[in-house]
């Protein structure tokens, strides 16, 4: 495919991103991140609050989630009196939701037409690999980002969960004994901690080294020293876990060495931005000029492309703008046993020294 009269073709650009992702190659190879591909997945993401901030043509809104807060029992009265008169009223809180157009990741390179020409390789393969190389730099990006934005949106656990440090919102786990064993307690832990916050589903758990390694224990284990059938265990008192290194690494920087953070689906969104959906979608006469969407064939991400072929040089850039968000800290009044539940939480792992 020649390049020389103006731009490759999009469409045809799409099809060979799909050839590239079917084709086995090692340099695929990917840091675990499992959380930021968990959140975007139809696993989690609902999409409501995303197609509100950003309908498309370009244009961003402000949304305004709007919520009532449970009745606590401590309010209703012990008895079966009637009263003609009330004094109670449902009042309705809001969350506002908002994106920064300029706040995400981009990355652009430059081709040079005429070295080009000298390749073995066919063009339209080549720069194919070129863009989808550049996407997968800006999914581990993205990922990464998501990481440090997802640890400073915890909340509370549940009223009386144990080894919590309200201060940190962290609840402290142990996973081995001093001689190295296995420690079922840890699970134990993490199941009871779940069920005391009210998660309303199985929870989903993500991180890497230690607990990584304790959870396939889990999955492979027999019994524990107390006697238990560690698998029938998890699998009556079930839990996800997930790889994310980057999670890892963001718990690291923020001084929890081996911490590790339990959500449930639809408490994260992810909220994206393309500029150039709609309207302002551009392809200049002669295809010297384009700003358009793409897709990621190996996530369904939607990225902002420019192509520009200025005298022989192609310049390509791609951008995405996104933000995580949250449920609520005060979806639940102060009497709740689930005040400042937002169902995002961490934990530390703290084992005895080795004996």
């Amino acid at each position: 495919m020649s390049v020389a009269q103006g731009l490759i073709d999009c469409p045809q650009l799409q099809t060979d991103l799909l050839n590239q992702f079917t084709a086995s190659n090692p340099l695929n190879a990917r840091v675990a991140q499992g959380f930021g591909q968990w959140v975007s997945s139809p696993a989690n993401d609902t999409g409501i609050i995303q197609r509100q901030i950003d309908p498309g043509a370009g244009k961003i809104r402000k949304v305004e989630l709007l919520y009532t807060q449970q009745i606590c029992a401590d309010d209703v009265s012990d008895d079966a009196i009637k009263s003609c008169v009330q004094t109670n009223e449902a009042g309705q809180l809001s969350q506002t939701y908002e994106i920064d157009p300029t706040d995400g990741v981009s990355y652009g390179e430059k081709f040079d037409i005429t070295q080009l020409a000298y390749m073995c390789k066919d063009n339209g393969v080549w720069f194919a690999q070129r863009i989808q190389a550049i996407m997968d730099a800006l999914e581990d990006r993205k990922n990464q980002k998501l990481a440090y934005q997802a640890i400073l949106e915890t909340g509370t656990f549940g009223k009386d969960t144990p080894n919590v440090d309200a201060a940190r919102k962290i609840a402290t786990i142990q996973t081995r004994y001093a001689d190295g064993k296995f420690d079922l307690q840890g699970l134990k832990d993490i199941t009871y901690a779940a069920m005391n916050t009210g998660y309303p589903t199985i929870p989903y758990l993500f991180g890497f080294g230690e607990i990584l390694n304790y959870f396939r224990d889990v999955a492979a284990g027999c019994c524990a020293a107390d006697g238990l059938n560690i698998a029938n265990y998890n699998s009556q008192n079930g839990s996800i876990f997930v790889p994310d290194k980057y999670l890892d690494q963001a718990f690291l920087a923020a001084g929890n060495d081996g911490g590790f953070l339990m959500t449930t689906p639809g408490a994260f969104q992810l909220l994206t931005y393309n500029e150039y959906k709609g309207s302002l979608s551009r392809i200049d006469a002669g295809m010297l000029y384009q700003q358009v969407t793409i897709m990621n064939p190996k996530t369904g991400t939607e990225y902002d492309m420019t192509l520009k072929n200025d005298c022989g040089v192609l310049h390509v850039q791609l951008k995405l703008a996104f933000k995580l968000v949250t449920l609520p800290e005060d979806m639940y009044p102060t009497c709740s046993d689930f005040d400042g539940v937002n169902f995002v939480n961490a934990f530390a792992i703290d084992n005895p020294a080795l004996s």
